[in-house]
């Protein structure tokens, strides 16, 4: 068997990895190693749970991207669980936002967002991330993303601040009293993902005039906390990643026209793009 890489891009809420030099492609979905929500026996736990096309001893080189991965505490712990799994590979571990600019703009240069589970934003310079946007965390900030959508639309809904009709449709959809929403965000180690959870309730209501102005006004809010500080320093076109941009890239346009900006390219997940950029490094 070949040198087998393993490219992983991991999320908030989901993980893709991605082999190479297999005779066939090969992705595996996992729930994301995000270092800041997870324990290392949590992250082991995952990786053990999936059934892999190929032994772990098999795997010689991974690059892992992931949510949480910008500070170095966060690398290492990821790495000592990869190291722990795969002991025949060398481990790299860079973050997502890193791995959406390799996706989107190759060795080219840009200005580039994420809007999924989380959000970030940075201006690429076909090699690393020169400027990026300040990012707290989806308790402080990640404006426009799933969990804050799921968020707002959470609190809307649970203080009443939503059409009669928009009330019904959420109950039947979620299939939970109030008291039991309050407690299943409350017990679970991932309330950002809980709340991701209701986007495609957002997406399924986006005709209806009181869901628009949510999803708008979080657009709206990431615009000027997470691009229109780079923009001013780096004017040039967008490109974003994410299934949040993906599943509303429509109403993003509109939103970033009204600023000036042209959002050219939104890609759902940037693991194809990211395998091809790494089979491209290889040939080089």
């Amino acid at each position: 068997m070949s040198n087998i890489q393993l490219i992983v891009d991991s999320g908030g809420t989901k993980a893709s990895w991605a082999f190479t030099n297999l005779p066939f492609e090969e992705i595996v979905e996992t729930k994301g190693l995000h270092p800041l929500l997870l324990s290392r026996e949590q992250m082991l736990e995952i990786i053990r749970s999936v059934e892999w096309p190929v032994p772990f001893g098999a795997v010689k080189e991974i690059f892992f991207y992931g949510a949480g991965c910008g500070q170095q505490v966060n690398v290492q712990k990821v790495r000592n669980v990869l190291r722990y799994c795969f002991p025949q590979a060398t481990v790299v571990v860079e973050s997502d936002l890193l791995a959406a600019a390799r996706a989107l703009y190759g060795r080219e240069k840009g200005l580039m967002g994420i809007l999924g589970t989380g959000a970030h934003a940075a201006y690429y310079n076909g090699e690393g991330i020169d400027e990026k946007a300040t990012s707290l965390g989806w308790l402080l900030s990640d404006e426009g993303s799933g969990a804050l959508l799921g968020k707002e639309l959470l609190q809307k809904i649970l203080r009443k601040k939503m059409s009669l009709e928009i009330l019904h449709d959420f109950r039947e959809y979620a299939q939970s009293t109030d008291a039991e929403i309050i407690q299943a965000l409350y017990a679970t180690s991932s309330a950002n993902r809980y709340c991701a959870q209701f986007v495609p309730f957002l997406a399924q209501h986006i005709h209806k005039p009181e869901i628009m102005a949510l999803v708008k006004g979080q657009f709206e809010i990431y615009y000027q906390e997470y691009l229109k500080p780079l923009v001013i320093k780096t004017p040039c076109e967008l490109r974003m990643v994410g299934g949040v941009a993906w599943h509303f890239q429509h109403i993003l346009k509109e939103v970033l026209k009204n600023e000036g900006l042209n959002l050219e390219l939104v890609e759902k997940t940037p693991i194809r793009s990211l395998l091809k950029y790494h089979q491209k490094k290889t040939e080089l």
